[in-house]
């Protein structure tokens, strides 16, 4: 039953093609639930389920600092594809984390050879900024120190 206690997830493959050519696939989980309220709290217990409860007063904590490196290519792990819910407030924020969701999903499927060459352009275009913006205060400083008029100590202007 799609309804019953064990309802499991079924995946749907939405795939990107242009002439008949496939320009990327994801695969989705999707439950078919009647009340999706109520599987979101559950799943979100059961992920927090493996976690200890917090100590209790007067207990001592170990606090461990993990670094963990992440290295692009390779197959991805299961936890990577793993469907997150994130409750946000405000229309505009859901919107930009929306952009945000879309570009680090479209940004996966880049190759890190074009990833290279867009980062290379972007330095370029900094540099080219960055040396207008010097070119020109430069410019400006000398234009106040040329319309200055200098005070020569010992001889009084006329007014």
């Amino acid at each position: 039953c799609v309804g019953g206690p064990n309802r499991r997830p079924i995946q749907i493959v939405l795939t990107l093609e242009k002439d008949n050519q496939v320009l990327g696939r994801r695969a989705v989980e999707v439950r078919i639930c009647a009340c999706p309220g109520r599987d979101r709290k559950a799943d979100e217990k059961a992920a927090l389920s493996p976690c200890k409860q917090s100590p209790k007063k007067g207990q001592k904590v170990n606090i461990i600092n993990e670094i963990t490196t992440v290295t692009p290519g390779g197959k991805k792990r299961k936890a990577e594809d793993e469907p997150f819910t994130l409750s946000v407030r405000g229309r505009e924020n859901y919107e930009i984390l929306c952009r945000l969701r879309d570009s680090l999903e479209l940004s996966s499927m880049v190759p890190q050879n074009q990833i290279d060459v867009y980062k290379q352009k972007q330095l370029d275009t900094n540099r080219q900024w960055l040396s207008m913006i010097l070119a020109r205060e430069n410019k400006n400083k000398l234009m106040k120190k040329v319309k200055r008029p200098q005070h020569r100590p010992g001889i009084k202007s006329r007014t």
